[in-house]
């Protein structure tokens, strides 16, 4: 039932004349429909904790809230630009990022290259972050979200149709060109 209530979500939106609901294609619908299709899970790999290396400038990163994740790019310096809940684009630490009412733990996951375990980032994706800092967008969990956000600094084009995790991992593995790895950065000492 969630899963159909989902698609109708993603499929439909509400006409700003206030007529009623109109039916638009997503751009993405294939892609949609693969994503409801199966949860990606994280494998064994991605739990692992590796030496504790910080994330690089330009890093998508996330952590787990409830039954989703919320993602920001890393600026170095425990600087995090990320979108929040209210719309606002800022600069928080890795604490302000982690602390959220639905937070189940604390941790962070950071790229590393899938061999070499090195730390992956952009610097092109940080400088785009740091542009936005300050700005507002008309937040929507679904549509205008810190996903879209994320992908829009990894690609440049913040009306994008990256709304969710899996699409904004994608972006940021075509962007570096590097086969990648997720492993959770011990930010709290």
């Amino acid at each position: 039932m969630w899963k159909d209530i989902l698609k109708h979500v993603l499929k439909t939106t509400l006409d700003p004349t206030n007529s009623p609901i109109v039916r638009t294609t997503f751009p993405n619908e294939p892609r949609i429909n693969d994503l409801l299709s199966h949860r990606p899970k994280e494998t064994l790999a991605d739990r692992i904790i590796h030496k504790n290396i910080e994330p690089a400038r330009g890093a998508l990163i996330y952590c787990q809230l409830a039954n989703v994740e919320h993602s920001g790019i890393y600026l170095g310096e425990n600087r995090i630009a990320h979108l929040n809940g209210r719309g606002k684009i800022e600069i928080v630490s890795p604490k302000r990022f982690t602390d959220h009412i639905t937070t189940i733990d604390t941790d962070i996951f950071i790229p590393v290259n899938l061999k070499t375990k090195e730390p992956l980032g952009d610097i092109f994706t940080a400088i785009n972050a740091e542009s936005q800092i300050g700005y507002t967008r008309t937040y929507n969990i679904l549509f205008d979200n810190c996903h879209q956000f994320s992908a829009g600094c990894i690609i440049g084009e913040f009306n994008n149709p990256n709304n969710f995790l899996t699409w904004a991992k994608g972006e940021f593995e075509k962007k570096t060109n590097e086969r990648t790895d997720w492993v959770r950065w011990k930010w709290r000492k």
